[in-house]
């Protein structure tokens, strides 16, 4: 084999051994894990890896002279730098942090063409190695860009393929081996990864005896995204769970999809109905839950795989009938990623309970899904979801939870990925007076005033409600065709005299309290 192949090998080589050592530090020191039901911390081991290597770097280094471990250690240091940066940037909203990635990046660059003109292949490779990781490890650091790894895996396999093509490397046998192998591996873990139910998989026969959490599953119309919303329930660390799926009257393949998951899971659970929105399936799946905890998973939307066993074990720590989601991540046609409400969210991961001052209730992301709830609590309290077919219902779900003013604990590492659909308020033509969200404010203006609530904290309460309704109603109203417009308007000021909407100008200021 001649010599630019041996290169070839040795740099693949030399690329998988620093993306295992990056992956086993950025793994163990910047996640919690579950273990037999306990929290396990592995931030000792990876920060001994790194002291490992440089340990062994110096002391090859001055006792033997050779300089390529700690070339290899410099480099692995800038990596892990890169992708906890990048971690700061995805799930804490750093925006600072993608200038010092920049920054590593050209550094990077400068060294790379800095070993080309004095010809050091070892200072060479392992730039080039720190160019790609650092670039790729936003990727990483997203879990939600699932194919991060996949797209990774093919630009590889199809640059070694050209690179094999135009330097005739074909005629050695084994380069030919070594990259059909590689297409191989690519494709085995391609297939492994679609969604759907494999053939190699164990049906679950039994369903959960002692279920931990009931997860409830609204479903209109969802053939395109189910299949990704059910592997990560069925694939949740946290066993003891059933899925309730409510079929709302779809029309597409929806409920042979759910058939076939029923089938092979016995824990999934599948209520057919005609439709009648999302907030009556959310009532039937309450119904029908048996668990001592209910969440819910809309079917566009999936969630990270360890995401009940967090949100499970983290009440148990806490004792709190209420837990929510760490982190919400919004995907906007699976490649835009961005965290929701990323400055709320830092507010709440330092508090890690929540006691629900009304100061605090302003700032909550106003969401069913992102949150469990213990079942007596729900049963207690009487919540329920709104039966009107409203854009904002979840705010009167929400509200009903927030009002007894329980404390709410917050799992750091529970991650959900909501998915943004076409009908956003950026798409006018979805939108019609049909919504019902003028006549949803009515209900929770009847809620309020039916609380028990001492004088004082109701008025603050109404004064929370005017503003939430003022920007909802107004961002609806801006999201309407021009001509619906006055319609709106009118309906909204006969029902809400009160509210003086300032429909004219493109942002209106909240007093929340």
């Amino acid at each position: 084999m001649n010599l630019w192949a041996n290169r070839l090998l040795n740099f693949i080589a030399l690329m998988g051994l620093y993306l295992f050592c990056v992956m086993a530090f950025y793994l163990s020191t910047n996640n919690c894990y579950f273990l037999g039901g306990k929290f396990i911390d592995f931030s000792l081991l990876g920060w001994f890896l790194m002291l490992a290597i440089w340990g062994g770097a110096l002391i090859i280094y001055f006792r033997k002279k050779e300089n390529y471990l700690l070339f290899f250690a410099i480099q692995l240091t800038v990596i892990c730098f890169a992708f906890d940066w990048w971690r700061l940037f995805a799930f804490a909203a750093n925006l600072s942090a993608k200038s010092y990635i920049n920054t590593l990046l050209i550094i990077e660059f400068i060294a790379v063409l800095i070993a080309w003109h004095i010809k050091n292949n070892l200072l060479l490779s392992s730039a080039l190695i720190a160019l790609l990781l650092i670039y790729t490890g936003g990727m990483i650091a997203y879990p939600a860009l699932l194919s991060w790894n996949q797209t990774l895996t093919v630009s590889t396999v199809w640059a070694l393929m050209a690179a094999l093509f135009f330097s005739h490397w074909l005629k050695t046998k084994f380069i030919l081996l070594f990259a059909i192998i590689l297409l191989g591996v690519w494709g085995g873990y391609s297939f492994y990864h679609t969604s759907g139910i494999h053939f190699y998989e164990p049906k679950i026969t039994k369903p959960a005896g002692n279920v931990k959490v009931s997860i409830v599953v609204p479903v209109y119309n969802a053939e395109k995204t189910l299949e990704r919303c059910l592997d990560s329930l069925r694939k949740q660390t946290l066993k003891d769970i059933e899925i309730i799926c409510v079929n709302d009257g779809s029309s597409d393949k929806s409920p042979q999809i759910l058939a076939e998951y029923a089938a092979h899971d016995a824990r999934f659970k599948v209520i057919t109905q005609e439709n009648k929105y999302v907030g009556a399936a959310r009532n039937a799946g309450i119904a029908l839950a048996s668990g001592e905890f209910v969440g819910f998973v809309d079917s566009d939307d999936w969630v990270s795989l360890d995401y009940f066993e967090d949100m499970y074990q983290t009440a148990l720590k806490y004792n709190t009938d209420i837990v929510m989601a760490g982190n919400v991540m919004e995907i906007h046609n699976t490649t835009l990623t961005k965290r929701q409400a990323a400055y709320v969210d830092r507010y709440f991961l330092a508090k890690k309970i929540i006691s629900l001052p009304l100061d605090d209730v302003m700032l909550l992301r106003r969401l069913v899904w992102d949150k469990i709830y213990r079942r007596s609590f729900l049963l207690e309290y009487h919540v329920k979801s709104t039966y009107r077919r409203a854009l904002y219902e979840d705010f009167y779900f929400f509200l009903q939870t927030i009002l007894p003013q329980k404390p709410i604990a917050v799992a750091l590492n529970a991650t959900y990925y909501y998915f943004m659909k076409n009908t956003s308020l950026s798409r006018a033509s979805n939108f019609s007076l049909d919504d019902e969200s003028p006549l949803l404010f009515v209900d929770v203006d009847k809620l309020v005033e039916n609380y028990p609530l001492r004088n004082e904290i109701r008025q603050k309460w109404r004064t929370y409600i005017q503003n939430m309704r003022i920007h909802y109603l107004k961002d609806y109203n801006d999201a309407l065709n021009p001509v619906l417009q006055p319609l709106w308007q009118k309906l909204c000021s006969d029902l809400f005299p009160l509210d003086n909407f300032d429909f004219e100008h493109a942002e209106q200021k909240l007093n929340l309290f």
